[in-house]
């Protein structure tokens, strides 16, 4: 207190500013009480209240939302009940695909190269690789797309539906040929 008002003096002398003294008298009035004998008795700290008792957790999300207007978040129970569980691994691969009659799906079968289907050579033509084929008795080229159908050469597609090359590596002699989403390759 002394040094308060000393400091207080030190301003008042230096700037002569009533509005100092009228801060420092409205700063000791504030901090002091009346004594029960009329005297001024030095403020003593009020010591702070309990915190008021919280609220317990939901025990359902459904309840409302408390007075204060935040919505309570659930409890550790209601989290872990909210869970799912079952796989221990969540990024391994899927279970087993179920096939038509709600068992597990067969895997498909191999595929295999078309009835009568003979690979006898590969040529380029230009820039475009051809391969030549016998399927039954129809003999010819084929090359990369959809039936294996060489465009500009006037002749009939020699793969059955749903058959197209895939690639043909005229340095290897190799012919791939796809069905849906399998392939095989065929080797001179």
């Amino acid at each position: 207190m002394t040094v308060f008002v000393t400091w207080l003096k030190t301003r008042r002398r230096e700037r002569g500013g009533l509005a100092v003294l009228a801060v420092a008298c409205a700063l000791l009035g504030a901090c002091s009480q009346p004594k029960a004998d009329g005297g001024v008795k030095p403020a003593q700290p009020t010591p702070p209240r309990p915190p008021a008792a919280q609220a317990p957790a939901p025990s359902s999300p459904a309840k409302p939302a408390l007075a204060t207007g935040f919505t309570p978040l659930p409890s550790a129970n209601q989290v872990i009940a909210a869970v799912s569980t079952g796989r221990a691994d969540p990024f391994a691969p899927g279970g087993t695909p179920l096939g038509a009659d709600g068992g597990p799906a067969k895997p498909p079968a191999p595929l295999t190269l078309p009835a009568g289907f003979r690979f006898s050579g590969v040529i380029r033509s230009g820039s475009r690789p051809q391969a030549l084929v016998q399927i039954g008795d129809q003999t010819g080229p084929i090359c990369p797309g959809p039936r294996g159908a060489c465009p500009g050469s006037g002749l009939e597609a020699l793969l059955p539906a749903g058959w197209s090359v895939a690639a043909i590596d005229v340095d290897r002699g190799r012919l791939t040929l796809r069905q849906g989403k399998q392939s095989i390759t065929a080797e001179l």
